[in-house]
């Protein structure tokens, strides 16, 4: 039986499968969202396997359903602008704060 975590996140992940826009995973194309909540879903493990449910079923949802709200280019620009400038001004001290083997020194997660 599942626990009621992997029930939420099979409910999300159900939701996400339906996203049309497919991007390159691997060797497929699969549902942009539903790689994008994966994906957010591995990289918070590796940095904090001890997160609550609360935050995994936050990081899993961040995106759901996303094609379905019509998406204004300014905000797209803004969520841009928001991780450059997290990468050229904050990146450095983030990696120092954390000495995880998820990250190397230059910042780039690994695989």
């Amino acid at each position: 039986m599942k626990t009621r975590l992997e029930q939420v996140l099979d409910a999300i992940d159900r939701a996400n499968a339906k996203d049309p826009n497919l991007i390159p995973d691997g060797n497929a194309q699969r549902p942009s969202e539903l790689v994008y909540g994966e994906r957010m879903s591995e990289t918070l493990d590796r940095f904090c396997s001890t997160a609550s449910d609360h935050l995994r079923i936050a990081a899993r949802a961040q995106h759901i359903e996303r094609w379905t709200s019509a998406r204004n280019p300014e905000v797209q620009m803004l969520e841009d602008v928001v991780c450059l400038v997290f990468l050229k001004h904050y990146a450095s001290e983030f990696i120092a704060k954390r000495q995880s083997p998820a990250l190397t020194a230059s910042g780039v997660l690994l695989e």
